[in-house]
């Protein structure tokens, strides 16, 4: 028999059975970590092999792809966290060049205009540069001063 992966429904029927046991034995699972085991036992259970080395090493390889898969998003939460707190001191920098360069300007103008440079700025460069999208967002703002942006 061919391996095939069990469906969705399938994993969290398989989730379902054995949340009582990690509860009752106090397991640390979160459910995704529930669903990835579940997924595993139907998996390997459908197997026709008594290959049991085959089966532990495919195993480890989910987990290890899983872990691999939860770090890339640690790591990607964390980068956007960053960013945000970076574009959020960018932010402040670019609404005080714009206050200096506009005076007459209301508080809600000037910060539409550094919003709508903001998006322009990171509309074509990566957000891993937010020292180069922050420069860029004041480049723009010095050509708005020629033609300012409509404002609503």
């Amino acid at each position: 028999m061919a391996e095939q992966d069990p469906s969705e429904e399938q994993v969290l029927r398989g989730a379902a059975a054995l949340h009582p046991f990690v509860e009752a034995w106090g397991l640390p699972l979160n459910p995704e970590g529930l669903q990835l085991m579940a997924g595993a036992v139907l998996k390997y259970a459908a197997e026709e092999s008594g290959d049991y080395d085959a089966i532990a090493t495919g195993v480890r390889e989910l987990i290890d792809q899983d872990a691999e898969q939860q770090q890339e998003m640690r790591i990607a939460m964390e980068q956007d966290s960053n960013l945000t707190a970076v574009f959020g001191t960018y932010k402040e920098t670019l609404l005080e060049h714009i206050r200096s360069a506009r005076p007459d300007s209301s508080a809600a103008e000037i910060r539409a205009i550094a919003d709508s440079l903001i998006s322009e700025a990171t509309a074509f460069m990566s957000p891993a540069d937010a020292e180069d999208v922050f420069a860029q967002a004041v480049a723009v703002f010095d050509s708005y001063q020629e033609t300012p942006p409509e404002t609503a």
